[in-house]
């Protein structure tokens, strides 16, 4: 039988995460109430699990996310995000089949400090990239731009559809987009500067390898019809990656960890299949901690989140409110829904 390789769950670590809707379709345009849903879901799930949000953007047919997760549990978080926003958006739509592609989402970890910016700048020209709109900040959707790190937490009020009033998310959740590690020498300033000089000069690349081909517009994307799909092929069978990183030794390195770690998983989970349940399986493990209450080697001593225990909350939010979150915020700008 073969097994889906375990996530990888470090804490600390920065990642690149994309996930597609079902066969491509644009069931995520940018309508009012679908920005409004996922910067609600966001801001609850981002303080509830400890996940720090560096950079979003949301197409019609897929999203991408630059995260943090500072606690190690960026796979709990995106099993709940992912479900209440498809949950949320097909009830918007009238729709009750499935709503994201098929398969794992895909989650590439970003290595250095370099490697994170350039995939933040990535996230930031993905509709430049697909001809839609000539500047980023001209995309209608959901999009983080430089000038939002750091910035006020964005406060969305509950949507009025789908989501209970009497539910565990509450009324108002707070979403702030976060500096990166590897960035404390630079203040927020700085940091914004450098971000906004590599987004210019990522937009005046694309437009020159455009030529004189319009693109789509901001108005043409929210007249699409929902139901349709990108012309374009989408690719197949090729590598999946998981690793991000110029640094040739450092990728090495960080795809070695990562073998070794699904590794001793697997050795780990043949021992507890076989009624073994005092096994220690390696530090990383989500999964089988939340469900099975496993016990996990320690990554070093003193470091933060390492516990050879079970994590005290379970794979989702209980009926209460998150964390505290940032109390300056500014209000989204999607309307009433």
């Amino acid at each position: 039988m073969v097994m889906t390789p375990p996530r990888h769950n470090l804490p600390g670590t920065t990642w690149l995460v994309t996930r597609r809707c079902s066969e491509r379709r644009f069931f995520l345009r940018p309508d009012g109430f679908v920005a409004k849903a996922i910067l609600f879901v966001l801001g609850y799930a981002a303080a509830f699990y400890g996940v720090e949000v560096n950079a979003a953007c949301v197409l019609s047919d897929h999203w991408h996310l630059v995260i943090t997760d500072v606690r190690g549990r960026k796979s709990a978080f995106f099993r709940f995000v992912h479900s209440m926003i498809g949950r949320a958006v097909n009830g918007f739509r009238g729709r009750f089949e499935a709503f994201w592609a098929s398969g794992k989402t895909n989650m590439v970890r970003l290595i250095t400090p370099d490697d994170i910016v350039e995939k933040m700048i990535y996230v930031m020209l993905n509709p430049i990239r697909a001809n839609l709109v000539e500047r980023a900040r001209d995309w209608p959707g959901l999009i983080s731009l430089p000038g939002d790190i750091g910035a006020e937490a964005v406060e969305t009020r509950r949507p009025g559809r789908f989501f209970d009033p009497r539910g565990p998310l509450g009324a108002v959740t707070r979403l702030m987009f976060v500096r990166p590690p590897g960035f404390e020498h630079m203040s927020d300033d700085e940091f914004r500067a450098l971000l906004q000089e590599r987004l210019e000069a990522g937009e005046e690349a694309l437009r020159e390898a455009r030529g004189d081909a319009p693109v789509l517009g901001a108005d043409a994307v929210l007249e699409q019809d929902w139901r349709s799909s990108p012309k374009t092929r989408a690719p197949r069978f090729g590598r999946v990656p998981h690793i991000a990183c110029h640094d040739s030794t450092l990728r090495v390195q960080a795809l070695v960890d990562r073998m070794r770690f699904i590794e001793e998983y697997r050795r780990a989970l043949k021992r507890f299949a076989a009624g073994a349940r005092e096994v220690l399986f390696p530090f990383g493990t989500l999964m089988m901690r939340e469900r099975y209450r496993v016990r996990c080697h320690k990554l070093s001593q003193g470091h933060p989140a390492a516990t050879d225990g079970a994590p005290t909350t379970g794979a989702g939010p209980p009926g209460g409110p998150p964390p505290s979150s940032p109390t300056t915020a500014k209000s989204d700008d999607y309307g009433d829904f």
